[in-house]
């Protein structure tokens, strides 16, 4: 089962990867970009505190404590306690001054950025879904919700056993918060999306993708992640039963 798992993996993969290719990915790249902007602009601000340092220890002679307390308070516009004796030492001081209002500029710019594509409440929402999920035992993990795993879902729900729906579908997050289900994005195929579903504590596992060949493939994994897993498929052709 496992060599036959990884040739389905192999056979999969492109039709995975072909189903993310949408809005999924764009917001993944979005979101790292806005990090990605948020930590350079934390390491400008070092690079800032690290010349303003060396600067100030050269032109005013200072010592290397008190060039860098120098440089702290003026890149962070907290001011200083002494005016620089020299005209080098207040021009440098200028250039700092004019580079901390720059940095906390795009820092705050950033922040606000980060906060509007709800990229922060989107992770703390993340880390509760996966505390929720981490909390169930004796569930049951619908993949692929589509006619037949509404149907499926409906009659489970009514035994008041909890459920963990995967879908490619976004949208069906809203339908899986309607019915008290929790909510995975993906296909079932890969081996950290049954992970994130549960599959070590679950009871059960549907597979009703849109294809036989996601079917036999989600069969194969949770098999090899749980042999004692109870699993139902859904197969089309006879081929796949």
């Amino acid at each position: 089962p496992r060599a036959h798992g990884r040739a389905a993996r192999a056979r999969a993969a492109p039709s995975t990867t072909e189903a993310r290719r949408g809005g999924t990915r764009r917001t993944i790249n979005v979101v790292e970009f806005s990090r990605r902007r948020f930590f350079a602009a934390q390491l400008l601000f070092v690079l800032v505190l690290v010349v303003g340092t060396i600067g100030f220890h050269l032109l005013l002679d200072d010592s290397w404590v008190d060039s860098f307390y120098r440089s702290v308070v003026t890149t962070t516009l907290t001011g200083l306690d002494t005016r620089p004796e020299t005209t080098a030492g207040e021009i440098f001081s200028i250039g700092l001054l004019i580079a901390g209002v720059a940095i906390f500029l795009y820092l705050a710019g950033t922040v606000v950025e980060l906060i509007a594509r709800g990229v922060v409440g989107g992770a703390v929402a993340e880390r509760r879904r996966r505390r929720r999920i981490g909390m169930l035992h004796g569930h049951v993990i619908i993949c692929g919700v589509g006619r037949v795993g509404r149907a499926v879902a409906a009659e489970i729900l009514t035994t008041g056993r909890p459920l963990v729906v995967i879908d490619v579908n976004e949208s069906t997050a809203g339908w899986a918060a309607g019915a008290g289900a929790e909510f995975i994005h993906g296909d079932g195929t890969e081996d950290d999306e049954l992970a994130r579903a549960g599959i070590s504590t679950a009871y059960a596992l549907v597979a009703c993708a849109d294809s036989d060949e996601k079917n036999v493939f989600i069969t194969l994994s949770a098999r090899a992640l749980r042999p004692e897993l109870v699993i139902v498929a859904r197969a089309a052709g006879q081929g796949a039963a």
